[in-house]
């Protein structure tokens, strides 16, 4: 049965799955200065809401927005770190951001470090 976190991740960000390209590599040639995050899933606490390719770059009002209408800190992870073993308990610890619902953003320390210097735009 879907929460109603899930029911309104999908109605922000569309149906769970949702493919950015069909060539990951492809996507990355094109888009080498975005945060993309293939297969992610995104958590509030341990109940999944929502998985899917995301680019973050492109989508950072979106996922602020969702965290907003949620009322609750989203946490962007990485497939190994929210799917398959780590479903009923993921690494929140590993997430790539964590999305406050007033709209502030705390980034993992190598995304931070990759926009500071330069290499990725948020």
């Amino acid at each position: 049965m879907e929460t109603i976190y899930q029911q309104v991740a999908k109605d922000i960000l569309g149906y769970p799955g949702k493919m950015i390209s069909g060539s990951k590599s492809f996507y990355r040639e094109k888009f080498p200065d975005h945060v993309v995050v293939f297969n992610s899933n995104l958590f509030v606490g341990k109940t999944k809401i929502w998985y899917g390719d995301l680019d973050i770059t492109e989508s950072i009002d979106t996922l602020k927005d969702l965290a907003s209408a949620i009322g609750e800190k989203l946490y962007v992870l990485y497939e190994s770190d929210g799917r398959f073993e780590k479903e009923k308990n993921p690494s929140l610890d590993n997430a790539v951001m964590m999305i406050h619902p007033g709209g502030g953003l705390e980034l993992h320390q190598l995304l931070e470090k990759k926009i500071k210097r330069g290499d990725l735009n948020l």
